[in-house]
């Protein structure tokens, strides 16, 4: 049996980083919800990644790669997921949306500027960058 607020429970997922070869695990966090889709800048530095906030909205975060430093980056009203870094390292694009309409945006990752990339009336999801030839 799991306490509510213990963080080993399987709806209070963390963020981990392994070597290739297995070894060296390292949580790199530990705030309450089930954080995921972490994905590391081009240059290594930062990490985003998707997880709940006190409204219980989904919403993207970024930290030091080691996972300090977090920080809200999208602190909205629909659910914010998959975040893609772009290669130059300053925007993320991700999913967003609510009640069944979800489309692809752009967020710069200083600024927050928003670009909206999709207006379909269903679903658009888990955006990736194509490497340039």
């Amino acid at each position: 049996i799991t306490e509510k607020n213990d963080s080993t429970s399987t709806t209070n997922g963390e963020i981990y980083q392994i070597d290739q070869n297995g070894k060296n695990l390292k949580r790199l966090t530990n705030k309450k919800g089930f954080d995921s889709g972490a994905s590391f800048s081009p240059n290594t530095f930062q990490m985003a990644f998707y997880g709940p906030t006190e409204n219980k909205k989904y919403d993207l975060f970024i930290a030091n790669a080691d996972g300090s430093g977090i920080r809200n980056l999208t602190s909205d009203d629909t659910e914010d997921y998959s975040p893609s870094w772009s290669p130059d390292g300053k925007w993320l694009a991700y999913t967003s949306g609510a009640n069944g309409k979800y489309d692809i945006w752009l967020i710069h990752t200083d600024t927050k500027e928003r670009k909206q990339l999709t207006t379909a009336p269903k679903r658009n999801e888990t955006p990736f960058w194509k490497p340039l030839k």
